[in-house]
């Protein structure tokens, strides 16, 4: 096989006959200088652009809890509701809330009775469990002392007082 020389003149490539010639090596370098900043934004694109905005993100979340914070501190202290119909004194929200529930709900014969129907339920539950242990206390009196009298078979009182292996 035969071989073949090929020689190439990039001056007269890029010549565009002017007298300003454009230097093959130039070209190349700006070729080089472009690629790498594609590839070099490419990779801030992919790895740091998503961190830098999360962190923006982020600080935009804290302002943004940071000042609704500061607006319903403001709101719940600052005097700017009317303490009721008839008079024109003005008192913050905390204080309009407190002074309704207090005022309304606590007086209303429904939280009255509310409350007196919670109150008869526990002192019934407590009564019925204080009764039990009783009961319970006075049968298991009465064992022990029938069976110190030798009033019952034998391991009877054991069975009934519950200290049987049987139950």
């Amino acid at each position: 096989m035969g071989k073949i020389t090929v020689t190439v003149d990039f001056e007269d490539l890029y010549s565009d006959g002017d007298s300003d010639e454009v230097n093959f090596n130039e070209i190349v370098k700006e070729n080089i200088a472009y690629k790498v900043k594609q590839l070099t934004y490419d990779d801030f694109k992919k790895e740091a652009l998503p961190a830098f905005e999360n962190q923006v993100k982020r600080k935009i979340d804290l302002d943004r809890d940071l000042k609704i914070k500061e607006q319903i501190d403001v709101l719940f202290e600052k005097p700017e509701l009317k303490k009721n119909y008839y008079d024109n004194e003005k008192v913050s929200l905390t204080q309009y809330v407190e002074n309704y529930f207090v005022g309304y709900t606590l007086k209303s014969r429904e939280f009255n009775d509310r409350v007196e129907i919670l109150i008869k339920k526990q002192s019934q539950e407590i009564a019925q469990q204080l009764k039990d242990r009783y009961d319970l206390l006075f049968a298991s009196q009465i064992v022990t002392k029938l069976n110190e009298q030798g009033m019952l078979k034998e391991d009877i009182a054991k069975i009934l007082l519950g200290d049987g292996k049987n139950n």
